[in-house]
Parts: structure tokens; C-alpha cells; sequence
């Protein structure tokens, strides 16, 4: 596995985890095209696509701000404590999707 996978994989996993606990908690047909939608472009993202690789950058920006909102807006620990973890994996996530430095491949010697 090179080095652009090992930066991607734990992505992507948190972006199949994050939906797939709404459709346990919540079975329904959005969650489950939630799901479907984040499992596509989790795929087209672990093949090298450059558009999905951008889609999921800017999504993981929204939803790192809107957590961030949402985790000061909120009365309740409980509910705090779950958008501040939300925010400590989107905006990283961004972070790494939208720089592209750490996807860069170093050269061989």
C-alpha cells in the first residue's frame, strides 16, 4: 500500500462509520442513500479520483464548521461532546484532502 492509500484509509473509514451509525440508530431511506452516496465516493477516493478526492475535501469543510457551530451552539454536554468529535475528524480530514501535500508521493532513492 503506498503512501497515498495509507493517508486515505482512515478517511475513508471514519466516512463510512459516520453514516452507517446514523443508519443503525435511525434505519430510513435517507440515511441509507446517505450511505450509499458516502460509500461511492469513498470508493472513487481510494481508486485516485481527483473530483472525489475535492467533493469529499470541501463536504469535510462543511461539516467540520458546522460542528464546530453546532458544539458552541448546544446546551447539552452529551450532544457538545459529539459534535466536537465530529469536528476533530472533519477538519483534519479537510485539512489533508484539500492540501494534497500529504498525498504527494515522496521519490525513490
Amino acid at each position: 500500500m503506498n503512501i497515498k492509500k495509507r493517508m486515505v484509509v482512515p478517511i475513508i473509514v471514519g466516512f463510512l462509520l459516520i453514516p452507517l451509525f446514523s443508519v443503525l440508530l435511525q434505519p430510513d431511506v435517507k440515511s441509507g442513500i446517505r450511505f450509499a452516496i458516502s460509500a461511492t465516493l469513498c470508493w472513487f477516493l481510494y481508486k485516485g479520483a481527483s473530483w472525489a478526492r475535492w467533493v469529499m475535501g470541501v463536504l469535510c469543510a462543511l461539516g467540520g464548521l458546522a460542528s464546530a457551530y453546532f458544539a458552541l451552539a448546544q446546551s447539552s454536554s452529551a450532544a457538545q461532546f459529539i459534535f466536537v468529535v465530529l469536528m476533530v475528524f472533519y477538519l483534519p480530514s479537510a485539512f489533508v484532502l484539500l492540501t494534497g501535500a500529504y498525498l504527494k508521493v515522496p521519490p525513490r532513492l
